[in-house]
């Protein structure tokens, strides 16, 4: 599962590289730092540390993980001073070449603290959004299991704009009928008409491998782009009657960039939809709907609403 968005301590993540948000000078700063050293082992990853020296901001390097892990890969973050000072870029940096330095040393797994969030005063949600953004690209070229640990309130996640819009859509929606639904998503243009007629029998595994086909995408481009592990894709291309999960359907869906009818379409090849009574399906369909098509912008959302995530651990 390629990001997975927790709650809580990344010294209790289990992965080959922690990442710990350190100063220029590698030493133990205090806050999610102190706690990387504390379980690492404070003496020895300090004398790791005062090997390298120093590490520039938006740089990473790395050591062992002595007790916490297989490698801890240190990343200075920018200090925030208004976002005009080139502090995203730099943030930006701290992520792909953290990311970069795990690869290097062959890492299947990697967890991230939300750096520069704390002492360095980075704004929570825009600390977030680059540390989304930066993730999902490496992981639309790379496989890598990757874990961004929030700690304490995620009441920052979203912005006001769209919370209040993802909030209404849930009151107007959630105690709709059936009916009611059915009637927001038909009748369906003619040509998605004459298409269903074209292809009544179509399984689920039919129908998926006819749209990447139809839409001249790469296996690997569809299953990164779901947040789905390559085994769970080949899963479904390699086995006839293999059926996959409802989460791992709606992923494929958002990955293709589905309009709403042809994602539930696909949906119910394998007998599922997205209910009305579901907040976590509404959540999900309201981001269809609006064409929002990034899988970390929905998993942000859920996150925040406590809904289980999409193609990741829940």
């Amino acid at each position: 599962m390629p990001l997975n968005i927790v709650g809580g301590d990344v010294t209790k993540i289990r992965a080959n590289a922690i990442v710990n948000a350190a100063d220029n000078t590698l030493k133990n700063n205090g806050g999610v730092c102190a706690a990387i050293f504390a379980a690492a082992g404070a003496d020895r990853l300090q004398k790791a540390c005062g090997i390298i020296g120093e590490c520039g901001t938006g740089h990473a390097v790395a050591t062992r993980g002595f007790a916490l892990s297989k490698y801890i890969i240190h990343t200075a973050g920018p200090v925030w001073q208004g976002g005009g000072h080139g502090e995203r870029n730099l943030l930006y940096a701290c992520y792909r070449n953290s990311l970069a330095l795990a690869g290097k040393y062959d890492c299947e797994s990697i967890a991230f603290p939300l750096i520069s969030s704390g002492a360095n005063g980075y704004p929570s949600d825009k600390a977030l959004r680059v540390a989304v953004r930066a993730i999902g690209d490496f992981l639309l070229e790379n496989d890598m299991e990757v874990t961004l640990a929030i700690f304490g309130d995620v009441g920052f996640l979203l912005s006001g704009n769209l919370h209040t819009s993802i909030q209404e859509y849930i009151n107007k929606n959630y105690e709709a009928t059936h009916d009611e639904i059915q009637r927001e998503i038909t009748p369906a243009p003619r040509s998605r008409l004459e298409d269903m007629i074209d292809h009544p029998g179509e399984t689920f595994q039919q129908m998926l491998f006819r749209l990447i086909d139809e839409g001249d995408e790469s296996d690997p481009t569809v299953y990164r782009r779901a947040n789905i592990t390559r085994g769970a894709f080949w899963a479904i291309k390699s086995k006839p009657n293999h059926q996959p999960s409802k989460n791992t359907a709606i992923c494929l869906a958002v990955a293709l960039k589905l309009p709403l009818d042809v994602a539930l379409d696909l949906l119910g090849r394998i007998g599922a939809t997205l209910s009305p009574s579901s907040i976590s399906d509404l959540i999900i369909k309201y981001h269809i709907a609006e064409g929002i098509y990034d899988i970390f912008r929905i998993n942000e959302t859920l996150y925040q609403y406590g809904q289980p995530l999409l193609g990741t651990r829940s």
